[in-house]
């Protein structure tokens, strides 16, 4: 997640990396939020002031992690499916050893 404060005037702002289509040129003249997701770790950010007016830019960027209690739904389900799976591979072969 990013957020800019522009202050004097506007900027041209444009990301560059993965997943960041949506952030080319984009014009700011005062607040702005965004959000890269799903997000990688190299990211290059450019500010270009707007015609003659230099601007202050105050530009944060913070990460987002996923609840890891968001996966344990998931890992239940594995835990449950896998071992089934085995036992009806092994008795599948039982089965064809038998033929």
């Amino acid at each position: 997640m990013g957020e800019m404060i522009v202050e004097g005037g506007g900027v041209n702002f444009t990301a560059n990396g993965y997943n960041t289509q949506h952030l080319k040129n984009v014009f700011i003249n005062q607040n702005y939020s965004f959000a890269i997701n799903p997000a990688d770790d190299l990211y290059t950010f450019t500010f270009d002031n707007e015609g003659g007016i230099q601007s202050f830019v105050r530009f944060t960027l913070k990460e987002r992690w996923m609840s890891i209690l968001l996966l344990m739904p998931s890992f239940v389900v594995l835990l449950i499916s896998a071992p089934t799976g085995i036992i009806l591979i092994i008795t599948d072969f039982r089965k064809k050893a038998r033929l």
